[in-house]
C-alpha cells in the first residue's frame, strides 16, 4: 500500500470572483411623473390642434384657438408649479435636518443638566430629580420636550447646580428658543406645500379633462374607419384602429 503523502502539493483554483456591486438607485424624482407626463400629452396635442390644416375643423366642432391658448397657458403654469414644488421639497430636507440639529443641541442641554442634578442632589436630596424628569422620555414628541426643556432650564437655575452659569443659562435658552422657532417655521412651510400640490394636482385635472375633450372630437372628426385620418390620428395620440374610449382611470389625478 502506498503510503499517503505527508506534504501533498498544493492544489491549483482560481479565486472567486469578486461580486459584482449592486447598482445604486438614483435618488426618486421629486417630480410626480404621472402628473408630468400629462401636462406633456395636453402640449403636444395643443401644437397639433393649433396646426392650420386642423384648427379649423375643431372650432367648427365648437373648440375655439382661445381654447387651446388657455390650454396651453394652463400648462406652463402647471409647469411652473412643478417647478416651485421640486424646490420646495428640496428646502424643506435642508430645514429638516436643520430642526433636528438644533433639537439635538437641546437635548445635549438638558442631559448636562440632568448630570448636574445626580451630582447634587443623589445622595442629599434624591426626590428633587424629579424635577429634572431624569428617567423620563424627555423626547418623546414635540410637546413633552418643549415643557421638560423648560422645566430643567427653570429648575436649574433656581438650583444653581453645579456647572450652570449665567453663560451657560443663556446658551441654553438661546438654543431652545432657535429649535422651537425652528420647528413652527418647519411646520408652516410643511402646510404651505401641501396646499400647493392639492392646487397643482387641481390643476393637472383640470388639464387632463380639457384634453380628453379635445380628444373625444378629434376622435369624431377624424374617424379610425376613415383611412385619411390616421395620419392625424396618430399625431393625437389617438387609436389607428379604433374609437378612442378612454378608461375612467385616464381621467383621475392620483397622488
Amino acid at each position: 500500500m502506498t503510503p499517503e503523502n505527508p506534504n501533498p502539493a498544493p492544489t491549483t483554483s482560481n479565486p472567486p470572483a469578486p461580486k459584482a456591486e449592486t447598482a445604486k438607485r438614483g435618488t426618486p424624482s421629486r417630480i410626480n411623473q404621472t402628473w408630468a407626463a400629462k401636462i406633456s400629452r395636453a402640449e403636444a396635442i395643443c401644437l397639433v390642434a393649433k396646426k392650420p390644416a386642423n384648427l379649423p375643423r375643431f372650432i367648427a366642432n365648437q373648440l375655439p384657438e382661445a381654447y387651446f391658448t388657455e390650454l396651453q397657458g394652463l400648462c406652463a403654469t402647471a409647469r411652473q408649479k412643478q417647478t416651485e414644488a421640486v424646490v420646495a421639497t428640496a428646502e424643506k430636507t435642508g430645514d429638516t435636518a436643520a430642526e433636528a440639529r438644533k433639537r439635538r443641541t437641546v437635548l445635549t442641554f438638558m442631559q448636562q443638566a440632568q448630570a448636574w442634578a445626580r451630582q447634587q442632589f443623589f445622595f442629599s436630596n434624591p426626590s428633587r430629580l424629579g424635577a429634572y424628569h431624569i428617567g423620563e422620555e424627555i423626547d418623546a414628541n414635540h410637546e413633552v420636550l418643549k415643557q421638560c426643556s423648560q422645566d430643567i432650564l427653570t429648575t436649574a437655575e433656581a438650583d444653581a447646580l453645579p456647572g450652570v452659569t449665567p453663560q451657560w443659562l443663556g446658551d441654553f435658552e438661546a438654543a431652545r428658543d432657535a429649535w422651537i422657532s425652528k420647528d413652527s417655521d418647519q411646520a408652516e412651510d410643511g402646510s404651505e406645500a401641501h396646499g400647493d400640490r392639492a392646487a397643482l394636482r387641481a390643476m393637472v385635472t383640470e388639464i387632463t379633462q380639457k384634453y380628453m375633450t379635445v380628444l373625444f372630437a378629434a376622435d369624431g372628426i377624424w374617424p379610425h374607419a376613415d383611412p385619411a385620418s390616421a395620419a392625424t390620428r396618430k399625431a393625437l395620440d389617438l387609436p389607428e384602429d379604433r374609437p378612442y374610449s378612454p378608461s375612467a382611470e385616464e381621467a383621475l389625478v392620483e397622488e
